[in-house]
């Protein structure tokens, strides 16, 4: 199947040691490896590993490969599936580089060209994992924020102990801080890709009241995942 992947860009050749590799890699189980298959022939693989940040569940497609755009679509709609039944929050992929994209990915965020493309499916614990760490509980306590990302509305109260999110009602929201911005923003700050202060300037974060604009850009500076990431960069040369 690998050596009939078009040759319109190098990719290293997938050994026995390499797929033992990528089979066994951390959070990678057996009902997370998918095989496409036509005519008794393999045309693709894709293989899903789940990790964990605090209550963030993210899932990560380690390999996907295919020989034609249906394969790829079927790959990339059963690693979906698999994920929203593991109630995954967001799922990362770098994706195959000698396919049209467009179908298989309708609905996910591309964070960098043909490099790494992103799905959320849940918000909320993407936003507790970001906000929730001992030097803004510490800096912020008492602070009332609501994020409108994509039509979603997320409360967030600042406590000394923890940060408490929960689904908005736009509702009794006058004393809070109103942040609004799109789930491909939310990713780049959260993967640093992308620069809050610059986010701000450009208008892709826009903050309901100016004043309250350097308390949250300097808040938003503050948050940034841990949470591992795989890309075949040996397909990337």
């Amino acid at each position: 199947m690998y050596n009939s992947i078009s040759n319109k860009s190098l990719h290293y050749a997938r050994d026995e040691q390499v797929l033992r590799y990528l089979t066994h890699y951390p959070g990678v189980n057996e009902d997370g490896i998918f095989i496409a298959e036509e005519n008794q022939e393999i045309t693709g693989l894709a293989i899903v590993a789940i990790t964990q940040l605090g209550e963030l569940r993210q899932g990560n497609i380690i390999e996907l490969q295919a020989k034609d755009a249906p394969s790829l679509d079927s790959l990339v709609r059963t690693a979906l599936n698999y994920c929203e039944g593991k109630y995954l929050d967001v799922i990362m992929v770098a994706p195959p580089v000698c396919l049209d994209l467009e179908r298989a990915f309708s609905g996910w965020r591309r964070l960098e060209t043909t490099v790494m493309m992103c799905k959320l499916l849940s918000a909320l614990p993407l936003i507790k994992a970001l906000l929730d760490n001992k030097d803004i509980t510490n800096s912020y306590s008492g602070k009332r924020i609501v994020f409108y990302l994509d039509g979603e509305t997320i409360e967030v109260e600042i406590t000394p102990e923890s940060v408490r999110v929960a689904q908005g009602n736009n509702n009794d929201n006058k004393a809070a801080i109103s942040v609004m911005m799109s789930a491909k923003v939310l990713f780049k700050l959260a993967f640093g890709v992308a620069n809050p202060y610059r986010a701000f300037l450009t208008r892709q974060l826009r903050i309901g009241r100016l004043k309250d604009a350097p308390f949250i850009l300097k808040l938003l500076s503050k948050t940034r995942l841990n949470m591992p990431l795989f890309a075949s960069l040996g397909d990337r040369v």
